[in-house]
């Protein structure tokens, strides 16, 4: 009875051993596959592109909110409107809850389906938190800088980092210098974010806005200069306002829950001439079905990246206990063996 209780045992152990060295060999094998993807989403911080283009058109996306299909889908549709999109914009909240391995797997998915146009992107309230703990760490060191500029063509690009619904003074500072010694190159100047400095939508009041010491220092700094348009996410919802005199807008989700009244994901479509701002558009898709792949997100995000350890502990300390009662029944087992034959 005993030996068959001991080989049970190790067949136990057995089984959590190969379990655990699985798992560690796609770990490996994922991990092989989205290390070097961050390096292509990284902004072009501080570079003059294109410098004499004047005309051009982008696409914006926000609040995807790692549903891997949706953002595929309107993917699909922005790269196959003609003429060519010159860049797309990444709002925020890429993810539904922080991790960096998370971020570069959905860029990996996505990556393919850009056929060349570039992405940039700026966190958002998700993308930095996790647990109720925010860390802007994860999402910098796969995506670079959280707020930087660009200018494309005639026009000067400003990211802001709103991704903790507020702008600290180090980097309104930053905006400041920034207008005051770059926007003079530049005909023109956008400014894009996650959170808005008021919530936009009608009769409505919420938290989906910066908070009101953050929202009244940008607008002091703003009315200082000429900004042609702000553009933000976070509220999932299309919309064109004022703020410091300035037009903004809000895009659409691209993924997570859908406030806008035409209940449908979407995006938007900005196009530039000589004069600066031409049109904004919003670009509703028609989706069903699967929102995302789980199989993929469970397995390759979360049990082979950032649950790797805790699933392996889970798996091995069950494995080494029953490696400890197989070499006990063992001993025993012998033990009782070598007692018969000397009887």
């Amino acid at each position: 009875m005993l030996k068959k209780i001991y080989k049970i045992f190790f067949a136990c152990f057995l089984a959590c051993l190969i379990t655990s060295l699985s798992l560690l060999c796609l770990h490996i094998y994922f991990g092989d596959k989205t290390s070097d993807i961050s390096a292509k989403f990284f902004p072009p911080q501080s570079e003059f592109l294109t410098p004499e283009k004047s005309e051009f058109s982008i696409a914006v996306v926000s609040d995807t909110g790692a549903e891997d299909i949706v953002l595929e889908t309107i993917i699909d549709h922005i790269t196959s409107t003609k003429p060519k999109y010159d860049f797309i914009l990444h709002l925020g909240d890429f993810l539904t809850h922080r991790t960096n391995t998370g971020l570069q797997w959905l860029l990996y998915k996505i990556h393919p389906k850009l056929n060349g146009i570039p992405l940039y992107g700026t966190p958002g309230n998700h993308d930095i938190t996790k647990n109720n703990k925010r860390n802007a760490t994860p999402y910098k060191t796969v995506m670079g800088p959280s707020f930087y500029w660009f200018g494309y063509g005639h026009t000067l690009f400003i990211a802001l980092d709103t991704s903790f619904e507020t702008i600290d003074d180090a980097q309104l500072n930053w905006l400041d210098n920034t207008l005051k010694k770059i926007r003079p190159l530049f005909k023109h100047c956008v400014i894009f974010t996650h959170v808005p400095p008021f919530d936009t939508r009608p009769d409505i009041i919420s938290n989906h806005a910066l908070d009101k010491s953050a929202s009244e220092k940008l607008e002091h700094i703003l009315k200082n200069y000429n900004i042609d348009m702000m553009i933000f996410g976070h509220v999932h919802y299309y919309s064109h306002d004022k703020f410091a005199g300035i037009p903004i807008y809000t895009v659409p989700s691209s993924g997570q829950i859908i406030r806008d009244p035409h209940n449908k994901y979407g995006y938007a479509h900005i196009e530039f001439d000589k004069t600066g701002l031409k049109t904004v558009t919003p670009k509703y898709i028609d989706f069903h079905g699967t929102k995302r792949k789980y199989i993929e997100y469970t397995i390759a995000r979360d049990i082979f990246h950032h649950k790797l350890r805790e699933t392996i502990s889970y798996i091995m300390i069950p494995g080494l206990i029953f490696f400890v009662l197989g070499i006990i029944t063992f001993i025993i087992t012998k033990i009782m063996t070598h007692k018969k034959l000397y009887n």
